[in-house]
């Protein structure tokens, strides 16, 4: 098969590592590291500048020089940098697999050095359902906005009992009970489908509050906001984008994430230019900062 890569991009093959060490130890599959090498297999014919996986294509490589490697891990590295020389700024996510490594610490004290030394810094706590920066920081905040996503309502007067928008939800948020309909709004992620099916238009989305949002642009040396999720909503990813609005692109965005690998920390890392991992020296903590990793 002829593959033909588009928009300066290029195609790498990893190159396995060996199964054997020089002992002769046979290593399993499950504790193989992943290949960090790449046999680059096509470029794309607008190639330009470094080589990364995924990304620009130097143009002094050619077709014909499919044998040549680059080391992943290098090539992000430079794609980072160059990222953050082209901005002036950066956004710099800090997250750890397993809670309690000092995340917290090391994301306000980074913040503090940073504005201690002239950087134009921007602090923000995206742990929505359990932020603490704020106790360390000991901002007045001075402005504050409600986090809202769409629930649907049901008008029973409608309503036909037909099943359609409880079968239709992934989440199990809707329940259709001697002919009426039963809406479980702590379930509910928001994806409007049980309206989209509904043939009698008796459900209807009406904006609910999940969270707020509360930020200290006064703050010094540096500004500061985070995010609060309500007690038993489930749409944390929607505040944590809420908290990322106050991101600024001149400013270096030190965004501290919630522990873990699940969908607000995604979120969290969404955007950012590197992320930055903390752990601690235990078989919890080296287990989930692999996790982390991926």
């Amino acid at each position: 098969m002829k593959l033909r890569p588009m928009n300066g991009r290029v195609v790498v093959r990893p190159i396995e590592t060996s199964e054997e060490t020089g002992g002769g130890i046979v290593i399993p599959d499950t504790a193989r590291e992943k290949p960090h090498e790449g046999e680059i297999v096509a470029l794309a014919e607008d190639a330009t500048e470094e080589v990364a996986i995924g990304g620009p294509v130097s143009s002094r490589f050619r077709k014909k020089e499919t044998s040549r490697r680059c080391g992943v891990g290098r090539k992000q590295a430079f794609a980072i940098r160059n990222n953050t020389e082209r901005k002036g700024k950066m956004i710099l996510t800090v997250a750890s697999g397993k809670g309690g490594t000092g995340k917290t610490t090391f994301s306000v004290n980074l913040a503090y050095a940073l504005a201690q030394r002239g950087e134009r810094v921007r602090l923000l706590d995206c742990d929505v359902e359990e932020p603490n920066d704020h106790l360390f920081v000991k901002p007045h905040f001075t402005e504050e906005r409600d986090v809202t996503v769409p629930k649907p309502v049901w008008d029973a007067n409608k309503c036909t009992a037909c099943g359609k928008c409880a079968k239709a939800c992934h989440y199990n948020a809707i329940a259709v009970v001697k002919k009426k309909v039963l809406i479980f709004n702590e379930l509910c992620h928001s994806c409007g489908v049980c309206t989209y099916v509904c043939p009698e238009g008796a459900l209807s989305e009406r904006d609910a509050k999940i969270g707020i949002v509360q930020a200290a642009p006064g703050h010094k040396p540096f500004f500061f906001a985070h995010g609060l999720l309500n007690i038993g909503e489930a749409l944390a990813p929607n505040v944590v984008r809420a908290v990322k609005e106050h991101l600024d692109p001149q400013a270096i965005n030190i965004i501290d994430a919630s522990p873990g690998t699940a969908c607000p920390v995604i979120e969290a890392v969404r955007g950012a230019d590197a992320a930055l991992l903390v752990t601690e020296p235990t078989p919890f903590g080296l287990n989930d900062l692999k996790l982390a990793v991926g």
